[in-house]
């Protein structure tokens, strides 16, 4: 997959950002500071605002510095991103012996930084030119460390303005190589939250269902008829059911392994 970052339609798109960032206001006030997991780095986060077609809108600025026992050390890097929101995730001490800090640019691209050497590589796909990248917003590695869980949400078209959320998963060894290679299957049915690994083959969700109360059966999976009584009698509940996914294998192979009755 080539890497888009130096062609035209994106230097473009990158401009028109650079000025609404160099054009806005920094709002300080707003601003979030995030440790990392084992210390070393503090991330600051902050908006800018800015104007366009009579409504307010901001881009932010994440700055990544060294920290030291009671302040903050040298700044490693700055990604100035085109989205109001800006996930993230630090992988402290992999087994390459480095650093790293995720994120993007751009919120159709990934950025990764080896934080220790502030090596930095960009990436932007060729979907990105018809807004229909796969966005990162969430992170989850695996227990051995080699497989990263990706949540995020596309669009099947250009034209759409619905986006599907769906969990992804690449392998994480070489870290500054992106794009990574993408693994299994995609998790692309509806979900309500992800819980996170299970094993290094098995990732877990959680869902919210209607189910009849009787033998727990989903109630869309009954029949019409079964359906009606059964909405008639009131003889249902929402029920959070936890499933357990393989990375690799099909629907048959998804596997309830835990449910509770939520409260009413």
């Amino acid at each position: 997959m080539s890497n888009n970052i130096s062609e035209r339609w994106y230097r473009t798109r990158r401009r028109n950002v650079d000025e609404k960032i160099e054009e806005g206001k920094l709002l300080s006030d707003k601003r979030k500071e995030y440790v990392s997991p084992l210390k070393n780095y503090v991330l600051s986060i902050t908006p800018i605002a800015f104007k366009e077609d009579n409504r307010y809108w901001a881009y932010t600025v994440g700055k990544v510095y060294k920290k030291l026992k009671n302040k903050t050390g040298e700044l490693v890097c700055t990604i100035f991103r085109n989205s109001e929101k800006f996930p993230f995730a630090f992988f402290e001490g992999q087994e390459d012996g480095h650093d790293y800090l995720i994120g993007g640019e751009d919120y159709q691209g990934q950025t990764v930084i080896q934080l220790d050497t502030k090596e930095r590589y960009d990436f932007i796909g060729e979907k990105a030119k018809r807004e229909m990248e796969f966005c990162w917003q969430k992170f989850h590695q695996s227990p051995n460390n080699k497989i990263l869980a990706v949540e995020g949400h596309a669009r099947n078209k250009p034209t759409e303005m619905a986006e599907y959320r769906s969990i992804r998963f690449f392998k994480f060894e070489d870290i500054l190589a992106l794009p990574y290679e993408e693994l299994g299957n995609r998790i692309s049915f509806h979900y309500d939250e992800a819980i996170g690994w299970e094993d290094d083959s098995h990732f877990l969700v959680s869902v919210i269902e209607d189910r009849r109360k009787d033998d727990l059966k989903r109630v869309k999976d009954l029949t019409k008829k079964e359906r009606m009584k059964c909405l008639e009698d009131n003889n249902f509940g929402r029920r959070n059911i936890v499933y357990r996914v393989p990375i690799s294998g099909g629907e048959e192979d998804i596997k309830e392994v835990y449910s509770e009755w939520l409260p009413t």
